[in-house]
């Protein structure tokens, strides 16, 4: 098959998405405001007024501030003292790290990631389309940046995409073999699948002379080990006049329905011809096995 273009990692949304998770405001103790006043003594009684002696005065003075200040740090002890755990610690003024940021860390949602059903396969999440697939460690997921096309069907963007067995033939490049995901407005799952696999069972082989795709009916399948249902359309696709290009290929497209939503899930492999130093073709055991890895994300 022609190259289609590499792919993104990306059903995680609902389409929603992850929710913020929200915190409670951090505690915080109340401002204890304390005033001490002293209001002085002074009677004169008797004859002209004498200077006032204030050696007493002064004593008494001390001993009062000094009482306020015992009295104000009892009552700050006494507020925050923890009848459980007895005395607070003691306080610093400068700024100390309030214990949201480590929740902020422990609640929020970790990042998608699935794990492959079997050894040598690796599990590709696509987050935003909300699920995961296997493919054989020979496959390469594309970069994150990546979309695919749909020749006829503008607003059907394959993400998350994995492709295998890239070669070079005729001064054009190739492959044996990709994959795709794409997240879809609610429809007709059956209808949505049968369109995509006929216009990719064109858009794929039609550098052949030659081609012909028989594109099946939908069927409702179970995603195993799981209780999801989907609509499943397969392709068989032959060809002749390239000898560049495989003589058979498959499109196999699943499509899930959530509330709101489609997810679409693509295989498509080589499985026989291509050129003499292509790299192996696709098993349709593997394409199956692709198909049936597909799992939502939690």
């Amino acid at each position: 098959m022609t190259h289609p273009g590499d792919g993104q990692g990306g059903w995680g949304g609902q389409q929603g998405g992850w929710g913020q998770p929200s915190y409670p405001q951090t505690g915080g103790f109340p401002q204890q405001q304390q005033q001490a006043q002293y209001g002085g003594l002074g009677v004169y009684s008797g004859g002209p007024p004498q200077r006032p002696n204030r050696g007493p005065w002064l004593v008494v003075g001390i001993i009062v501030a000094v009482l306020v200040l015992v009295g104000g740090g009892l009552t700050v002890f006494l507020l925050n003292r923890d009848p459980d755990k007895g005395a607070a610690p003691a306080t610093s003024s400068a700024p100390t790290t309030t214990s949201s940021e480590e929740t902020t860390k422990s609640s929020a949602p970790p990042a998608a990631s699935c794990e492959a059903h079997a050894a040598k396969w690796t599990c590709v999440a696509v987050k935003s389309v909300g699920f995961g697939y296997d493919v054989p460690d020979t496959w390469k997921p594309a970069t994150p940046t990546s979309v695919g096309v749909v020749e006829g069907l503008p607003d059907v963007k394959l993400i998350g995409l994995a492709t295998y067995g890239d070669y070079k033939c005729g001064g054009k490049g190739y492959n044996r073999g990709n994959t795709g995901a794409a997240l879809l407005p609610k429809g007709d799952a059956g209808a949505t699948a049968k369109d995509i696999a006929t216009k990719l069972s064109t858009q794929y082989y039609k550098s052949a002379p030659t081609s012909n795709a028989v594109v099946g009916e939908p069927k409702e399948i179970t995603l195993p080990k799981t209780t999801v249902k989907g609509m499943l359309v397969d392709s068989v696709i032959t060809t002749s006049g390239n000898n560049c290009l495989a003589t058979k290929g498959s499109i196999r497209v699943l499509v899930l329905q959530s509330t709101d939503n489609l997810h679409v899930f693509m295989a498509n492999g080589d499985l026989e011809g291509g050129a003499t130093d292509a790299p192996a073709a696709v098993s349709e055991a593997d394409l199956q096995a692709m198909v049936d890895s597909v799992k939502p994300l939690s």
